[in-house]
């Protein structure tokens, strides 16, 4: 069965970093817990799923972190070696710009989904750069399907068929054309809610994306999804 873990990793700001930064720097300090282990460095240079997200800084300013203050994060993830791996590495650990003074942890519940929303960009990459220049909502509802059926696939090792599968009863964009700095390259993404289907393969799927998160470069910090449970 499919479990989503949630730590929460509380840092201490040795610089100031402004909010357009502020996913790549998280996820510098993620990826130097990796180099703690010859296998985990391996698994981080792969180009498999890592089945890992992580949001930004809460509380969250416009303007950023300053210099002494003190913000948490959250990671997901569906493997629980990973949970097990973070939870010790990241503690004390160290960047030129953020320090980690604790982490903890939790399971999130798996009750009946209403929705889902990205409280990060969701990045779709394509050969000429930002989806909606040359696609449209069609488009973008097949890649994240896709995408979260391989992701899916992938970890239970079942095989689920990508064609005609509907996951959402439908999308509501939120915010479009959300700028965002990554090793130098200007990146643009959305936030959606997307209300799921009934259905249990789709309640299990949009379960599996509070850990996986959707689309492209959730390691990266994009695509984090909060969820809603149906009342």
């Amino acid at each position: 069965m499919i479990k989503v873990y949630e730590l929460i990793v509380k840092t201490y700001c040795l610089k100031s970093i402004s909010d357009s930064k502020a996913l790549e720097k998280i996820s510098s300090l993620i990826d130097k817990a990796f180099l703690n282990s010859e296998d985990m460095c391996k698994y981080h240079n792969s180009r498999e799923y890592k089945f890992y997200s992580h949001d930004t800084f809460d509380p969250w300013t416009p303007s950023g972190v300053s210099v002494g203050e003190i913000r948490s994060f959250k990671i997901r993830t569906v493997d629980s070696k990973l949970k097990n791996y973070l939870m010790t590495n990241l503690l004390e650990l160290s960047t030129d710009s953020l320090l980690v003074l604790y982490v903890t942890d939790k399971v999130i519940p798996k009750g009946e989904l209403s929705q889902i929303e990205s409280v990060t960009p969701i990045i779709i990459k394509t050969e000429v750069g930002y989806w909606r220049n040359n696609y449209d909502d069609e488009f973008f509802i097949d890649r994240i399907t896709a995408n979260l059926i391989k992701k899916y696939n992938a970890f239970t090792g079942k095989n689920i068929p990508l064609a005609d599968i509907e996951l959402f009863n439908k999308i509501t964009l939120k915010k479009s054309h959300i700028k965002r700095r990554y090793k130098n390259i200007t990146l643009f993404g959305d936030r959606y809610v997307f209300y799921l289907k009934d259905d249990e393969l789709s309640q299990d799927i949009g379960y599996f994306a509070l850990g996986s998160g959707v689309a492209e470069m959730c390691p990266r910090g994009f695509a984090f999804m909060q969820y809603q449970y149906k009342k």
